[in-house]
């Protein structure tokens, strides 16, 4: 595990020179489709387990969770 920088951006930065260098796909965290497609889950689980829902309270940092979670609900 390696840390680098302390903003989102150099971190970024160096996992895209990392995935380029390893000939690996990098899946960006909150940016993307499949992210926000499989967080979804999440609220089908909800749906799945509670009968009656007022609230979900969700974090929200990148946005791709709670984007996931509101997709299931809609």
């Amino acid at each position: 595990m390696h840390f680098v920088g302390i903003y989102f951006e150099d971190t970024s930065l160096k996992a895209e020179e990392f995935a380029k260098q390893e000939n690996l796909t990098l899946l960006h965290p909150f940016d993307n489709d499949f992210m926000i497609e499989g967080n979804g889950t999440i609220g089908m689980e909800i749906i799945d387990d509670m009968s009656d829902i007022d609230y979900v309270i969700c974090p929200v940092g990148g946005g791709a969770l709670i984007a996931g979670i509101l997709s299931a609900f809609k």
